[in-house]
Protein backbone atom coordinates (compact mmCIF):
# COMPACT_ATOMS: atom_id res chain seq x y z
CA UNK A 1 0.00 0.00 0.00
CA UNK A 2 0.84 3.68 -0.37
CA UNK A 3 0.71 5.77 2.10
CA UNK A 4 1.56 9.62 2.51
CA UNK A 5 2.89 11.20 5.72
CA UNK A 6 3.39 14.14 6.98
CA UNK A 7 6.97 16.37 7.78
CA UNK A 8 7.72 16.85 11.00
CA UNK A 9 11.08 19.01 12.30
CA UNK A 10 13.70 17.19 14.02
CA UNK A 11 13.72 16.49 17.67
CA UNK A 12 16.80 16.74 19.54
CA UNK A 13 17.75 14.10 21.71
CA UNK A 14 19.67 14.30 25.39
CA UNK A 15 23.53 13.61 24.09
CA UNK A 16 23.53 10.99 26.92
CA UNK A 17 21.56 8.88 26.40
CA UNK A 18 21.29 6.72 22.93
CA UNK A 19 18.82 8.00 20.28
CA UNK A 20 17.25 4.22 20.07
CA UNK A 21 16.13 4.66 24.25
CA UNK A 22 15.63 8.31 24.14
CA UNK A 23 12.84 6.96 21.65
CA UNK A 24 11.59 4.18 23.75
CA UNK A 25 11.18 5.93 27.23
CA UNK A 26 9.26 8.42 25.18
CA UNK A 27 6.97 5.99 23.58
CA UNK A 28 6.29 4.59 26.92
CA UNK A 29 5.51 7.65 28.55
CA UNK A 30 2.20 8.16 25.92
CA UNK A 31 -1.16 6.17 26.60
CA UNK A 32 -1.82 5.28 23.45
CA UNK A 33 -0.07 2.43 21.49
CA UNK A 34 2.43 3.83 19.08
CA UNK A 35 4.96 2.29 16.96
CA UNK A 36 8.08 3.68 15.57
CA UNK A 37 9.94 2.52 12.36
CA UNK A 38 13.05 3.78 10.81
CA UNK A 39 13.70 5.33 7.02
CA UNK A 40 15.07 1.35 6.27
CA UNK A 41 11.58 -0.04 6.99
CA UNK A 42 13.05 -1.67 10.54
CA UNK A 43 10.86 -1.67 13.71
CA UNK A 44 12.76 0.61 16.17
CA UNK A 45 10.18 0.02 19.02
CA UNK A 46 6.91 0.02 20.34
CA UNK A 47 4.92 1.68 23.48
CA UNK A 48 3.70 -0.97 25.97
CA UNK A 49 -0.04 0.55 24.96
CA UNK A 50 1.03 -1.36 21.48
CA UNK A 51 2.50 -4.33 22.47
CA UNK A 52 -0.88 -5.21 24.48
CA UNK A 53 -3.08 -4.29 21.76
CA UNK A 54 -2.53 -7.12 19.92
CA UNK A 55 -0.98 -9.76 22.83
CA UNK A 56 2.50 -9.33 21.95
CA UNK A 57 5.60 -9.60 24.08
CA UNK A 58 8.11 -7.01 25.04
CA UNK A 59 10.23 -6.60 22.35
CA UNK A 60 9.00 -8.77 20.10
CA UNK A 61 8.84 -6.47 17.42
CA UNK A 62 12.09 -4.80 17.28
CA UNK A 63 14.84 -5.32 14.84
CA UNK A 64 12.12 -6.80 12.23
CA UNK A 65 11.32 -5.68 8.98
CA UNK A 66 8.23 -3.58 8.60
CA UNK A 67 7.15 -6.20 5.48
CA UNK A 68 7.73 -8.69 7.23
CA UNK A 69 6.19 -8.21 10.97
CA UNK A 70 3.32 -5.46 9.38
CA UNK A 71 -0.17 -7.04 7.61
CA UNK A 72 -2.32 -4.49 6.50
CA UNK A 73 -5.52 -5.66 4.77
CA UNK A 74 -7.91 -2.82 3.03
CA UNK A 75 -6.22 -0.05 3.79
CA UNK A 76 -8.35 3.13 2.97
CA UNK A 77 -8.94 6.69 3.72
CA UNK A 78 -10.43 6.90 7.34
CA UNK A 79 -14.28 8.13 6.63
CA UNK A 80 -15.88 10.06 9.48
CA UNK A 81 -15.05 11.68 12.81
CA UNK A 82 -12.93 11.07 15.32
CA UNK A 83 -14.44 10.10 18.60
CA UNK A 84 -14.47 13.41 21.43
CA UNK A 85 -11.04 13.88 23.19
CA UNK A 86 -9.22 11.61 20.79
CA UNK A 87 -7.26 12.95 17.46
CA UNK A 88 -9.07 11.51 14.21
CA UNK A 89 -7.28 8.99 12.19
CA UNK A 90 -5.69 9.47 9.17
CA UNK A 91 -6.29 5.48 7.47
CA UNK A 92 -8.62 2.44 8.73
CA UNK A 93 -7.48 -0.90 7.98
CA UNK A 94 -7.13 -4.47 8.87
CA UNK A 95 -4.25 -5.16 10.81
CA UNK A 96 -2.17 -7.63 11.92
CA UNK A 97 1.99 -7.59 13.98
CA UNK A 98 4.50 -10.54 13.98
CA UNK A 99 1.46 -12.91 13.38
CA UNK A 100 -0.97 -11.45 15.88
CA UNK A 101 -4.85 -11.30 15.57
CA UNK A 102 -6.25 -9.09 12.92
CA UNK A 103 -7.72 -5.48 14.40
CA UNK A 104 -9.81 -3.08 12.72
CA UNK A 105 -7.62 -0.14 13.46
CA UNK A 106 -7.57 3.44 13.00
CA UNK A 107 -4.24 4.84 12.09
CA UNK A 108 -1.99 7.84 11.88
CA UNK A 109 1.28 8.50 10.33
CA UNK A 110 3.51 11.15 11.24
CA UNK A 111 7.79 11.30 10.61
CA UNK A 112 9.93 13.00 13.40
CA UNK A 113 13.71 13.33 13.59
CA UNK A 114 15.90 10.86 16.20
CA UNK A 115 19.35 11.72 16.41
CA UNK A 116 20.44 11.62 12.73
CA UNK A 117 17.60 9.44 11.25
CA UNK A 118 13.88 10.28 10.00
CA UNK A 119 11.33 7.72 11.85
CA UNK A 120 8.21 6.95 11.01
CA UNK A 121 5.63 6.73 13.85
CA UNK A 122 2.66 4.93 13.89
CA UNK A 123 -0.46 5.83 16.18
CA UNK A 124 -3.11 3.20 16.23
CA UNK A 125 -6.71 3.46 17.68
CA UNK A 126 -9.49 0.16 17.48
CA UNK A 127 -12.09 1.65 15.29
CA UNK A 128 -14.45 -0.44 17.71
CA UNK A 129 -13.33 1.92 20.51
CA UNK A 130 -13.80 4.98 17.95
CA UNK A 131 -16.67 3.68 17.03
CA UNK A 132 -18.38 3.19 20.66
CA UNK A 133 -17.01 6.73 21.70
CA UNK A 134 -18.61 8.53 18.78
CA UNK A 135 -21.87 6.33 19.69
CA UNK A 136 -21.98 7.56 23.29
CA UNK A 137 -20.87 10.60 22.50
CA UNK A 138 -24.17 10.54 19.94
CA UNK A 139 -25.93 9.80 22.92
CA UNK A 140 -24.87 11.75 25.16
CA UNK A 141 -25.70 14.64 22.69
CA UNK A 142 -29.12 13.30 21.49
CA UNK A 143 -29.83 13.13 25.42
CA UNK A 144 -28.92 16.30 26.12
CA UNK A 145 -31.15 17.83 23.30
CA UNK A 146 -33.68 15.43 24.38
CA UNK A 147 -33.46 17.12 27.79
CA UNK A 148 -33.00 20.69 26.83
CA UNK A 149 -36.24 20.12 24.71
CA UNK A 150 -38.21 18.36 27.54
CA UNK A 151 -36.99 21.23 29.88
CA UNK A 152 -37.65 24.43 27.30
CA UNK A 153 -41.45 22.68 26.90
CA UNK A 154 -41.56 22.27 31.01
CA UNK A 155 -40.29 25.93 31.19
CA UNK A 156 -43.04 27.26 28.50
CA UNK A 157 -45.52 25.47 30.75
CA UNK A 158 -44.30 27.19 33.53
CA UNK A 159 -44.56 30.22 32.11
CA UNK A 160 -48.09 29.84 30.73
CA UNK A 161 -49.13 28.93 34.06
CA UNK A 162 -47.22 31.42 35.83
CA UNK A 163 -49.23 34.18 33.20
CA UNK A 164 -52.40 32.48 34.13
CA UNK A 165 -51.96 32.79 37.86
CA UNK A 166 -51.28 36.09 37.17
CA UNK A 167 -54.13 37.37 35.07
CA UNK A 168 -56.43 35.60 38.00
CA UNK A 169 -54.72 37.21 40.76
CA UNK A 170 -54.69 40.61 38.58
CA UNK A 171 -58.38 40.14 38.33
CA UNK A 172 -58.87 38.83 41.84
CA UNK A 173 -56.87 42.41 43.20
CA UNK A 174 -59.32 44.53 40.76
CA UNK A 175 -62.32 43.25 42.41
CA UNK A 176 -60.43 43.55 45.91
CA UNK A 177 -60.06 46.85 44.70
CA UNK A 178 -63.52 47.49 44.04
CA UNK A 179 -64.94 46.25 47.09
CA UNK A 180 -62.93 47.95 49.13
CA UNK A 181 -63.62 51.20 47.24
CA UNK A 182 -67.43 50.60 47.52
CA UNK A 183 -67.28 49.69 51.35
CA UNK A 184 -65.21 52.91 51.64
CA UNK A 185 -67.63 54.72 50.30
CA UNK A 186 -70.52 52.78 52.28
CA UNK A 187 -68.50 53.83 55.48
CA UNK A 188 -68.61 57.54 54.84
CA UNK A 189 -72.28 57.61 53.31
CA UNK A 190 -72.60 55.13 56.82
CA UNK A 191 -70.71 58.59 58.54
CA UNK A 192 -72.67 60.85 56.85
CA UNK A 193 -76.59 58.99 57.97
CA UNK A 194 -75.33 58.99 61.46
CA UNK A 195 -74.74 62.60 61.03
CA UNK A 196 -78.01 63.03 59.48
CA UNK A 197 -80.35 60.80 61.98
CA UNK A 198 -78.05 63.23 64.76
CA UNK A 199 -78.80 66.26 63.26
CA UNK A 200 -82.23 65.28 62.83
CA UNK A 201 -83.07 64.45 66.30
CA UNK A 202 -81.01 67.29 67.61
CA UNK A 203 -83.12 69.80 65.53
CA UNK A 204 -86.66 68.22 66.65
CA UNK A 205 -85.87 69.20 70.56
CA UNK A 206 -85.79 73.03 69.33
CA UNK A 207 -88.43 72.73 66.91
CA UNK A 208 -91.40 71.17 69.54
CA UNK A 209 -90.06 73.44 72.08
CA UNK A 210 -91.50 76.45 69.49
CA UNK A 211 -94.30 74.87 68.49
CA UNK A 212 -95.23 74.21 72.08
CA UNK A 213 -94.50 78.11 73.16
CA UNK A 214 -96.31 78.89 69.83
CA UNK A 215 -99.65 77.06 70.85
CA UNK A 216 -99.73 78.73 73.99
CA UNK A 217 -98.92 81.87 72.37
CA UNK A 218 -101.74 81.21 69.67
CA UNK A 219 -104.08 80.38 73.32
CA UNK A 220 -103.22 83.51 74.90
CA UNK A 221 -104.14 85.51 71.88
CA UNK A 222 -107.37 83.74 71.48
CA UNK A 223 -108.05 84.55 75.22
CA UNK A 224 -107.41 88.56 74.48
CA UNK A 225 -109.11 88.20 71.70
CA UNK A 226 -112.35 86.96 73.35
CA UNK A 227 -112.38 89.59 75.71
CA UNK A 228 -111.41 92.19 73.55
CA UNK A 229 -115.21 91.18 71.97
CA UNK A 230 -116.70 90.62 75.05
CA UNK A 231 -115.58 94.02 76.75
CA UNK A 232 -114.61 92.24 79.66
CA UNK A 233 -110.66 93.28 79.20
CA UNK A 234 -108.60 94.60 81.51
CA UNK A 235 -105.56 96.21 82.65
CA UNK A 236 -104.72 93.03 84.21
CA UNK A 237 -105.73 90.59 81.37
CA UNK A 238 -103.69 92.72 79.14
CA UNK A 239 -100.06 92.65 81.03
CA UNK A 240 -100.49 88.86 81.82
CA UNK A 241 -100.77 88.31 77.95
CA UNK A 242 -98.08 90.77 77.52
CA UNK A 243 -95.63 88.92 80.11
CA UNK A 244 -96.37 85.43 78.19
CA UNK A 245 -96.30 86.44 75.14
CA UNK A 246 -92.82 87.98 75.45
CA UNK A 247 -92.00 84.94 77.24
CA UNK A 248 -93.39 82.67 74.54
CA UNK A 249 -91.22 84.71 71.70
CA UNK A 250 -87.98 85.12 73.14
CA UNK A 251 -89.04 80.48 73.02
CA UNK A 252 -89.47 80.77 69.87
CA UNK A 253 -86.84 82.86 68.72
CA UNK A 254 -83.92 81.26 70.72
CA UNK A 255 -85.05 77.30 70.03
CA UNK A 256 -85.57 78.43 66.35
CA UNK A 257 -82.22 80.10 66.34
CA UNK A 258 -80.35 76.96 68.09
CA UNK A 259 -82.31 74.98 64.85
CA UNK A 260 -81.21 76.81 62.50
CA UNK A 261 -77.46 76.86 63.53
CA UNK A 262 -77.55 73.57 63.64
CA UNK A 263 -78.94 73.03 60.03
CA UNK A 264 -76.80 75.80 58.72
CA UNK A 265 -73.46 73.69 60.35
CA UNK A 266 -74.41 70.48 59.23
CA UNK A 267 -75.37 71.35 55.96
CA UNK A 268 -71.82 72.92 55.90
CA UNK A 269 -70.23 69.94 56.50
CA UNK A 270 -72.36 67.45 54.65
CA UNK A 271 -72.07 69.26 51.99
CA UNK A 272 -68.16 69.51 52.13
CA UNK A 273 -67.81 65.82 53.11
CA UNK A 274 -69.26 65.17 49.36
CA UNK A 275 -67.04 68.03 47.58
CA UNK A 276 -63.33 67.60 47.46
CA UNK A 277 -62.86 71.38 46.35
CA UNK A 278 -60.37 73.48 47.76
CA UNK A 279 -61.11 76.42 49.92
CA UNK A 280 -59.94 79.06 52.35
CA UNK A 281 -61.10 78.19 55.62
CA UNK A 282 -60.84 79.99 59.27
CA UNK A 283 -59.68 76.62 60.89
CA UNK A 284 -60.87 77.46 64.06
CA UNK A 285 -64.64 78.49 63.04
CA UNK A 286 -64.53 75.49 60.53
CA UNK A 287 -63.95 73.02 63.01
CA UNK A 288 -66.38 74.41 66.04
CA UNK A 289 -68.66 73.91 62.86
CA UNK A 290 -67.99 69.84 62.54
CA UNK A 291 -68.56 69.90 66.59
CA UNK A 292 -71.82 71.56 66.34
CA UNK A 293 -72.64 69.13 64.20
CA UNK A 294 -71.87 66.17 66.09
CA UNK A 295 -73.12 67.45 69.00
CA UNK A 296 -76.07 64.91 68.64
CA UNK A 297 -73.39 62.41 69.59
CA UNK A 298 -71.81 63.79 71.70
CA UNK A 299 -74.26 65.45 74.12
CA UNK A 300 -75.37 61.66 75.21
CA UNK A 301 -72.22 61.18 76.62
CA UNK A 302 -70.04 62.93 79.60
CA UNK A 303 -67.08 63.39 77.52
CA UNK A 304 -65.44 66.45 76.67
CA UNK A 305 -63.79 68.44 73.83
CA UNK A 306 -60.92 70.51 73.81
CA UNK A 307 -60.06 72.32 71.25
CA UNK A 308 -56.28 73.90 70.94
CA UNK A 309 -56.13 76.51 67.47
CA UNK A 310 -55.71 79.95 66.66
CA UNK A 311 -58.90 81.67 66.01
CA UNK A 312 -57.32 83.57 63.41
CA UNK A 313 -55.73 80.93 61.52
CA UNK A 314 -56.61 80.32 57.87
CA UNK A 315 -55.62 77.94 55.44
CA UNK A 316 -56.34 76.40 51.75
CA UNK A 317 -57.09 73.33 52.28
CA UNK A 318 -59.82 70.50 51.20
CA UNK A 319 -63.04 71.47 53.80
CA UNK A 320 -64.74 68.04 53.56
CA UNK A 321 -61.32 66.02 53.72
CA UNK A 322 -61.14 67.62 56.87
CA UNK A 323 -64.59 67.28 58.35
CA UNK A 324 -64.25 63.42 57.54
CA UNK A 325 -61.11 63.14 59.39
CA UNK A 326 -62.47 64.91 63.09
CA UNK A 327 -65.85 62.83 62.43
CA UNK A 328 -64.09 59.55 62.13
CA UNK A 329 -61.62 60.19 64.84
CA UNK A 330 -63.94 61.84 67.54
CA UNK A 331 -66.52 58.24 66.02
CA UNK A 332 -63.51 56.16 66.43
CA UNK A 333 -63.28 57.29 69.88
CA UNK A 334 -66.96 57.29 70.72
CA UNK A 335 -67.34 53.79 69.84
CA UNK A 336 -63.83 51.89 70.80
CA UNK A 337 -61.90 54.63 73.68
CA UNK A 338 -65.10 55.50 76.10
CA UNK A 339 -67.49 52.38 75.21
CA UNK A 340 -67.94 51.74 78.97
CA UNK A 341 -69.94 54.67 80.48
CA UNK A 342 -68.02 57.45 82.55
CA UNK A 343 -66.26 60.83 81.47
CA UNK A 344 -63.82 60.99 78.54
CA UNK A 345 -61.64 63.46 77.46
CA UNK A 346 -60.60 64.35 73.74
CA UNK A 347 -58.11 66.59 72.76
CA UNK A 348 -57.67 68.47 69.61
CA UNK A 349 -54.68 70.61 68.75
CA UNK A 350 -53.52 72.26 65.42
CA UNK A 351 -50.54 74.10 65.21
CA UNK A 352 -48.13 75.19 62.37
CA UNK A 353 -44.35 75.18 62.32
CA UNK A 354 -41.39 76.64 60.52
CA UNK A 355 -42.04 74.01 57.12
CA UNK A 356 -45.13 75.63 56.55
CA UNK A 357 -46.97 72.33 57.32
CA UNK A 358 -50.28 72.21 59.52
CA UNK A 359 -50.25 69.79 62.32
CA UNK A 360 -53.00 68.25 64.22
CA UNK A 361 -52.70 66.32 67.32
CA UNK A 362 -55.94 64.19 68.18
CA UNK A 363 -55.65 62.58 71.71
CA UNK A 364 -58.19 60.53 73.92
CA UNK A 365 -57.95 59.38 77.08
CA UNK A 366 -59.81 56.34 76.90
CA UNK A 367 -58.74 52.70 77.40
CA UNK A 368 -56.07 52.90 74.06
CA UNK A 369 -55.46 50.45 71.47
CA UNK A 370 -54.46 46.68 72.41
CA UNK A 371 -50.96 45.54 71.83
CA UNK A 372 -52.69 43.07 69.00
CA UNK A 373 -53.55 46.10 67.07
CA UNK A 374 -51.33 48.72 67.80
CA UNK A 375 -49.42 47.94 64.81
CA UNK A 376 -51.98 47.36 61.94
CA UNK A 377 -54.84 50.25 62.95
CA UNK A 378 -54.47 51.42 59.75
CA UNK A 379 -54.93 48.09 58.18
CA UNK A 380 -58.94 47.45 55.91
CA UNK A 381 -61.10 45.76 58.26
CA UNK A 382 -59.21 45.47 61.44
CA UNK A 383 -61.61 46.19 64.27
CA UNK A 384 -61.70 45.12 67.89
CA UNK A 385 -65.32 45.25 67.58
CA UNK A 386 -66.42 42.67 64.92
CA UNK A 387 -69.71 41.84 65.53
CA UNK A 388 -70.46 44.72 67.06
CA UNK A 389 -71.19 47.35 64.44
CA UNK A 390 -67.24 47.84 63.70
CA UNK A 391 -66.08 47.40 59.77
CA UNK A 392 -62.46 48.43 60.52
CA UNK A 393 -62.41 51.27 57.98
CA UNK A 394 -62.76 54.30 59.98
CA UNK A 395 -59.06 54.82 60.51
CA UNK A 396 -58.24 53.49 57.01
CA UNK A 397 -60.13 56.42 55.69
CA UNK A 398 -58.50 58.01 57.93
CA UNK A 399 -54.80 57.10 56.94
CA UNK A 400 -56.28 57.76 52.98
CA UNK A 401 -57.38 60.87 53.61
CA UNK A 402 -54.25 62.74 55.54
CA UNK A 403 -51.42 60.58 52.88
CA UNK A 404 -53.29 60.56 49.83
CA UNK A 405 -55.75 63.58 49.31
CA UNK A 406 -53.61 66.26 51.75
CA UNK A 407 -50.25 64.53 51.08
CA UNK A 408 -49.17 64.32 54.45
CA UNK A 409 -48.50 61.47 57.10
CA UNK A 410 -49.65 60.27 60.46
CA UNK A 411 -48.67 57.90 63.22
CA UNK A 412 -50.48 56.46 65.96
CA UNK A 413 -49.17 56.24 69.42
CA UNK A 414 -50.69 54.13 72.39
CA UNK A 415 -50.70 52.57 75.59
CA UNK A 416 -53.56 50.34 76.60
CA UNK A 417 -55.41 51.58 79.43
CA UNK A 418 -54.05 55.46 79.04
CA UNK A 419 -55.51 56.71 75.76
CA UNK A 420 -54.30 56.94 72.62
CA UNK A 421 -52.55 59.69 70.19
CA UNK A 422 -52.86 60.52 66.51
CA UNK A 423 -50.09 62.82 65.10
CA UNK A 424 -50.64 64.18 61.73
CA UNK A 425 -49.27 66.57 59.64
CA UNK A 426 -49.25 68.40 55.78
CA UNK A 427 -49.19 71.23 53.35
CA UNK A 428 -50.60 74.05 55.32
CA UNK A 429 -51.44 75.87 51.62
CA UNK A 430 -53.26 72.86 49.55
CA UNK A 431 -52.81 72.98 45.88
CA UNK A 432 -54.73 71.50 42.92
CA UNK A 433 -53.69 68.21 41.48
Amino acid sequence: MSIHTANVSPVKSDSKLAPAKVLKATLESVAIPILAVSGQGKILAANSCFLSLFSLPGDSLEGKSREAAINFQGAKVFEGEGAAGQPTPQYQARVSFGGSNILRLGVSISRIWVGQERVAVFTCQKLDSIFAKRRETQNLRDNLELKVRMRTIALANRVKELDLARNKLAKTLKTLQATQSSLLNAEKMAALGRLVAGVAHEVNTPLGIGVTATSLLSEEVAKLSKAYADGTITNNHMAEFLERSEESALIIGKNLNRAAELVRSFKKVAVDQNNEAIMRINLKDYVDDILLSLRPQLKQTKHIVHVACDEKLEIMTYPGILSQLLTNLISNSLTHAFADEGEGEIFIEFFRTGDDRLHLKYKDTGRGIPVDFIDKVFEPFVTSKRGQGGTGLGLHIVHNLVTQKLLGTVDCHSTFGEGVTFNMSWPQESRPA
